[in-house]
C-alpha cells in the first residue's frame, strides 16, 4: 500500500484529527439514531469501543480498495476497447490489402482473416493437380 495522505503525521495529530472528524459528525449520528429508533424502537445504543485509529484508517484502506477497483474496471474496457479497435483494423485491412501484400504467407493470411494452415493445404492440393495433370498429358 502507498503513501496516503496520513503518512508522517504522529499518533496525536491523527488523534486531533479523528476528534474533530467526530465532533463533524456527532450531529448527523445523533439524528441517525434517533430517525432509528423512531422507526424501531427495540434497537439498542451501543458505542463501538474499538481503537478509533483502527476506525480512521479503516475508511482509508476502504476507499484504496475503491480506487483500486475503479482502476480494474477501467483497465478492463480499455483492453475490450483495443481489442475492438484491433478486430476492426484486421476486418479493415482484408478489405484493402491484396493476397500477398506481405512477404510472410502466415501474416498475410492472419491479415485477411484465413486460416492459414488451411489455405496452405488448399494450396499444395491445387498444385499437387497441376503436377498429375501436366504428367498425364
Amino acid at each position: 500500500m502507498g503513501p496516503t495522505k496520513y503518512s508522517g503525521k504522529t499518533k496525536e495529530e491523527l488523534l486531533s484529527l479523528l476528534k474533530a472528524k467526530q465532533k463533524l459528525s456527532a450531529n448527523k449520528n445523533a439524528s441517525d439514531v434517533k430517525e432509528k429508533k423512531a422507526i424501531d424502537p427495540s434497537s439498542n445504543d451501543q458505542t463501538n469501543d474499538e481503537d478509533p485509529l483502527k476506525c480512521f484508517f479503516d475508511e482509508d484502506v476502504e476507499n484504496e480498495k475503491k480506487d483500486i477497483e475503479n482502476k480494474r474496471k477501467d483497465n478492463e474496457s480499455e483492453k475490450k476497447d483495443n481489442e475492438n479497435e484491433k478486430q476492426e483494423i484486421k476486418t479493415s485491412e482484408t478489405k484493402v490489402l491484396p493476397v500477398g501484400f506481405f512477404d510472410d504467407e502466415e501474416l498475410d493470411a492472419e491479415v485477411r482473416g484465413e486460416d492459414f494452415e488451411k489455405e496452405r493445404k488448399k494450396f499444395e492440393t491445387q498444385q499437387w493437380k497441376e503436377f498429375n495433370n501436366f504428367v498425364n498429358e
